[in-house]
């Protein structure tokens, strides 16, 4: 169960660089790596994946963010924004097992953005992402 949490968690975190602030919507490419004591090697690994951010997230980055952690079974999310860092708390309780996640996204340009979260559940696994603007076609 928590691998799958964590899964779903990994792919709300890649998605939100994009959504945060206003940037620039279209193609992003995140490079993502993964840090725990108990993760699998191949988890560890450095990744590098794309993604859409649509010109309607962009207009209204809270509800989609919310919608996200709420779709991945996250109650509770407290989002806040300061200058250009957003941070976002959320918890989730399945199958006797707490999970929460804390997340910290900071806009650098309209193109590039980088994010640290943090998942704690029997273990904390924490991932860092470096986000950039590929192109206006997806």
């Amino acid at each position: 169960m928590l691998r799958n949490s964590v899964l779903a968690t990994l792919l709300i975190a890649a998605s939100i660089p994009a959504w945060a602030f206003e940037v620039k919507p279209g193609l992003w490419e995140t490079t993502s790596v993964m840090e725990g004591d108990q993760l699998p090697a191949e988890l560890r690994q450095e990744t590098i994946d794309q993604h859409c951010m649509t010109a309607e997230a962009a207009q209204n980055p809270e509800s989609a963010i919310r919608k996200d952690f709420n779709e991945a079974g996250f109650t509770n999310v407290d989002l806040s924004q300061s200058d250009d860092t957003i941070s976002a708390k959320a918890s989730n309780s399945s199958a006797g097992q707490n999970v929460e996640i804390e997340i910290s996204i900071t806009k650098h340009s309209d193109e590039h953005t980088s994010s640290r979260s943090q998942v704690t559940s029997s273990e904390t696994l924490v991932t860092t992402q470096e986000s950039r603007w590929v192109s206006e076609d997806c």
